[in-house]
């Protein structure tokens, strides 16, 4: 669709994304878009892998590829060794990286499970596991205020919260913030 999707929060027995720049829900015929390309990878049964990546090689991937947020948690974690194990997948020729904090599965044909795709009225859109989701709108409106709270504070990801932490700087209004949700 050409749209970057940014965030993404459990919601019920969901995923909240956002597309950069959008802030009301994501239309029907968009969710269909993402919908058959996201069939399209499942069906390729692309082999999802640990890669052990050159430091310099994984933070220039992360920043060339307009992931800041992913070369600015790398930086935080220099590997041991000076490799980065990141899960790859490749795609049409080209080979696509993510942080290794949790594990994924061995192929994108592993994904059976029937999933759906809806825009949802505080923006964006939710991968929902199955048909109906089973929204938490306390849940979303309490990140929605936390997300405003920390961009006053300066955080937008978790990379800047550590950067918050390691110097101080704003550390109390963000708690603030977070308590008093």
């Amino acid at each position: 669709s050409g749209k970057r999707i940014k965030g993404g929060h459990s919601i019920g027995n969901g995923h909240w994304y956002k597309f950069e720049g959008e802030d009301g829900p994501t239309s029907a015929s968009d969710c269909e878009k993402v919908h058959k390309e996201m069939q399209a990878v499942i069906n390729k049964g692309a082999k999802i892998s640990v890669e052990l990546v050159p430091f310099k090689d994984a933070l220039d991937y992360f920043l060339s590829n307009n992931q800041p947020i992913s070369a600015k948690l790398l930086s935080k974690r220099v590997p041991i060794g000076g490799k980065a194990a990141l899960r790859a997948c490749t795609l049409e020729d080209k080979t696509h990286y993510r942080h290794n904090f949790f594990k994924l599965m061995g192929s994108t044909a592993d994904l059976t499970r029937e999933f759906s795709l809806t825009g949802y009225e505080a923006g964006g859109l939710v991968l929902c596991q199955g048909t109906v989701l089973f929204d938490q709108p306390a849940l979303c409106q309490g990140l929605s205020e936390l997300i405003t709270w920390g961009h006053r504070a300066g955080v937008t990801s978790t990379a800047d919260l550590v950067d918050v932490v390691e110097g101080e700087a704003m550390q109390g209004t963000f708690i603030h913030a977070a308590e008093t949700r």
